[in-house]
């Protein structure tokens, strides 16, 4: 078992129907020289790219660069990304989260940030390949970005909707359960103040293969 660096901290959000949201946060999970590997041997391993997804009815440009690995292909946002073999720190990482969570993760996605301009907007990750209430890990590395979390329009109660935010820091691991891809939207907000790349890397579990 992986030991890791920071305590596990839980931040219950709000109820919204019948399920508790939450994120437990490691700060950090990694230690500065072993983050710092990681984020280098990452960036070696993967080819980036910046691909085009459907948003509001229009084809647009994503405000980052994504690579992937996984066993079977994940469709979001109208952007199928096939499987595609795992490299080797990526495959480290995968058994790292097995550990933690207590299940194997078969799809990691990479997104990376070049600046503070980079940016990912409000959403969640509530594919039908998900299956109900998934369970989404994400590590972090480079500058240290904030992520906003709120509750759905469509699914808020009466009291005025509050946004939660989250520094998530080089090394960082963070973990979203519960209800949340169902109840709440999160994101990665643009920042003039923040002038260095950020590596943000989300496993997911696919539980229905769309070829099928």
């Amino acid at each position: 078992m992986v030991e890791p660096h920071g305590e596990r901290r839980r931040f219950e959000l709000p109820r919204v129907r019948d399920q508790e949201s939450w994120i437990d946060v490691w700060q950090p999970f990694f230690q500065r020289v072993e983050a710092d590997a990681v984020f280098e041997a990452l960036c070696s391993e993967s080819s980036f790219e910046r691909r085009s997804i459907r948003l509001f009815g229009r084809e647009v440009t994503q405000p980052r660069g994504i690579a992937w690995a996984g066993d079977l292909p994940y469709t979001y946002s109208r952007s199928t990304l096939d499987p595609r073999p795992w490299p080797s720190t990526l495959q480290r990482l995968r058994t790292i989260v097995a550990e933690v969570v207590g299940q194997d993760y078969n799809h990691a996605l990479l997104n990376l940030y070049r600046d503070g301009l980079d940016s990912m907007g409000m959403h969640s990750d509530d594919e039908v390949e998900l299956g109900a209430l998934p369970t989404i890990v994400s590590f972090s590395f480079g500058v240290t970005r904030h992520l906003t979390v709120r509750a759905k329009h469509e699914n808020a109660s009466p009291e005025p909707r509050h946004s939660y935010r989250f520094e998530l820091a080089h090394g960082d691991l963070a973990v979203m359960g519960g209800a949340m891809q169902r109840d709440y939207l999160h994101g990665v907000p643009k920042s003039r103040k923040v002038e260095g790349p950020r590596l943000n890397v989300t496993f997911r579990r696919i539980v229905i293969d769309s070829r099928s």
